[in-house]
């Protein structure tokens, strides 16, 4: 837990500076109840049951899945937020993902004078301080900091990996379109793959995003990695291994395809620990191939 209070020592020193008597760590009581919150994407309504009480979650996507005690939550949010649902909730605070929404939805909420909180962490250190800024509203330090602790481990168990010639790592939602969604060298995933010893391979952006097969096959990744669902991880990877478009792939010709699941992956939520460790052990396995 060293390694997490050290990073929210910081925090508590900004809040003191603001002339704040909350305090993070020790001192004081905080003034009032940790904040009752809606998450509007999966990954924010995993942080919230893994990090902190998932009664304090009062709203959420009908995408949720995990973890399991937040499904009691009243489901705000299918394709588009119910604005008017979440106003009747008003909720203390509103937390998503910045990926997800523009502009104009959170405006909207902030018109209602509903706190929000995005999560737009592009590395791992980035994502933890996020997390423990979270509970100067929502409390539960000791568990926040437990999970970041955890997040810690596995980084610094990957960081280990050292390989003579780091592989390219193309991070691919599923398999066999005109164009792949691959993970952007500047996205959270690029971190993670750089954590475990790869190099980024894929689009110039700081998340998923479309990538033609040409141009796929131009950078020819070392090891792909194809986030996928249970019930259609064997249709996405006969439909990768199978495109003609891409046999030329040395990913393809060595049969160094990683299928993982998908919501771990592209989830910047209560599994990233889990994701640093797996796919360290995948790219290792496939390294000695």
């Amino acid at each position: 837990m060293r390694a997490a209070l050290s990073l929210l020592i910081p925090v508590a020193v900004v809040l003191s500076g603001c002339g704040s008597k909350a305090q993070l760590i020790g001192g004081e009581p905080r003034r009032a109840a940790p904040a009752a919150v809606v998450s509007l994407s999966p990954s924010t309504s995993e942080i919230v049951g893994t990090c902190f009480d998932a009664r304090q979650l009062v709203g959420r996507t009908s995408s949720d899945n995990y973890p399991s005690q937040i499904l009691s939550a009243k489901v705000v949010v299918d394709v588009k937020p119910d604005f008017e649902l979440i106003k009747t909730i008003g909720p203390g605070l509103v937390i998503y993902d910045g990926d997800l929404y523009n502009d104009a939805d959170i405006k909207r909420l902030e018109s209602m004078h509903i706190p929000t909180k995005a999560i737009t962490a592009k590395t791992i250190v980035d994502f933890e301080k996020e997390l423990l800024s979270l509970t100067e509203p929502l409390g539960s330090e000791t568990n926040c900091s437990s999970y970041v602790d955890r997040i810690e481990v596995q980084r610094a168990a990957a960081a280990g990996n050292k390989f003579p010639n780091p592989p390219k790592v193309a991070v691919v939602l599923g398999g066999g379109s005109s164009s792949l969604y691959v993970a952007g060298t500047g996205s959270f995933v690029a971190d993670v793959v750089k954590t475990v010893g790869g190099v980024p391979t894929g689009p110039s952006a700081d998340k998923f995003a479309q990538m033609s097969s040409e141009a796929l096959v131009a950078a020819a990744p070392d090891i792909i990695v194809l986030a996928t669902s249970k019930e259609r991880g064997d249709q996405d990877f006969a439909a990768l291994k199978s495109d003609p478009r891409l046999r030329t792939l040395p990913a393809i010709q060595q049969g160094k395809i990683i299928p993982m699941n998908q919501d771990v992956v592209v989830r910047r939520g209560g599994r990233v620990d889990t994701f640093i460790k797996e796919l360290s052990h995948k790219v290792s396995l496939a390294i000695q191939k």
